[in-house]
């Protein structure tokens, strides 16, 4: 009884001892060793066995231990760089993976950051301002007073839109002129703008529009004309960059004004800043 006693409390220590080593670094690099020459040991050892020994080949045993270790010195060798050359592949193969995940995740970031600034700043919607004219079938045909309305280009809203329009009669005389805010234009959403033009634009009616927003500074050109009873419409819209400097973010110009230069359809004016002061 006591021995069995004895026996299993030695088991217990000889297990503890081996746990508490299996723990220490010195262990560590241990099995490192054997996991690294283990194979080429066992390999040299088969090479050895193996290896023709006839008579005109037989060696001594000194030379016998010196061809086992020289086998040994080239399959570690080689094994060692076969591991090298493995673990690096899966490196390289980890760092491209983690490569692609960062490019991944930078674009969901740069996607996020350009929609969020979208959001607050409009991003690149643009509004427009459409003039409109249409014949009233009540009133046989008769051409009624165009009116306008206001719509956005974009997947952004544009907010704290200030709206000047101005729009000439063929001789150049001023003949509407009206200032309107709204607080924030959505995409397909549309309002339309205060007030009619108080003629018929049976020769042509000429429109500059200065639209502020919250960041951003728009200009708009249009000209309406009435051909065969129908309207016809051009539009321009342009961006400023810098002082005196504009990018066009649309054009329509309808193939009845085919044959005519932009000067000709829109007018030479240029884009007066001090308009802007006004609204």
């Amino acid at each position: 009884m006591n021995t069995l006693f004895s026996t299993s409390i030695f088991k217990k220590d000889i297990r503890s001892i081996f746990r508490e080593l299996g723990k220490s670094k010195f262990a560590k690099i241990l099995i490192q060793i054997f996991k690294e020459f283990s194979i080429p040991v066992i390999l040299s050892y088969i090479v050895l066995i193996y290896y023709p020994n006839t008579e005109s080949t037989k060696q001594s045993s000194v030379s016998n231990a010196e061809r086992y270790f020289a086998y040994l010195f080239f399959i570690s060798w080689f094994t060692g760089n076969l591991n090298r050359i493995i673990k690096q592949k899966k490196t390289e193969k980890s760092f491209e993976d983690l490569k692609v995940k960062t490019e991944d995740l930078i674009k969901q970031l740069e996607e996020a950051s350009i929609n969020t600034i979208g959001h607050l700043t409009g991003g690149d919607s643009y509004p427009q301002i459409t003039l409109l004219a249409c014949l009233n079938a009540e009133k046989n045909g008769d051409m009624l007073k165009p009116f306008f309305y206001i719509s956005s280009n974009g997947v952004f809203p544009i907010y704290n839109l200030k709206i000047m329009i101005t729009c000439y009669s063929p001789h150049g005389t001023i003949v509407f002129d009206q200032v309107q805010e709204i607080d924030i234009l959505h995409q397909n959403n549309q309002y339309s703008i205060d007030g009619v033009l108080p003629f018929y634009p049976e020769d042509g009616v000429k429109m500059i529009t200065y639209i502020v927003t919250r960041n951003a500074l728009f200009f708009q050109k249009n000209r309406i004309d009435i051909v065969d009873g129908n309207s016809v419409v051009a539009t321009k819209i342009f961006k400023l960059i810098k002082k005196d400097e504009y990018s066009v973010l649309y054009k329509y110009i309808d193939p009845s004004y085919n044959g005519m230069s932009d000067e000709q359809i829109f007018g030479t004016g240029q884009f007066d800043f001090s308009y802007c002061q006004k609204i």
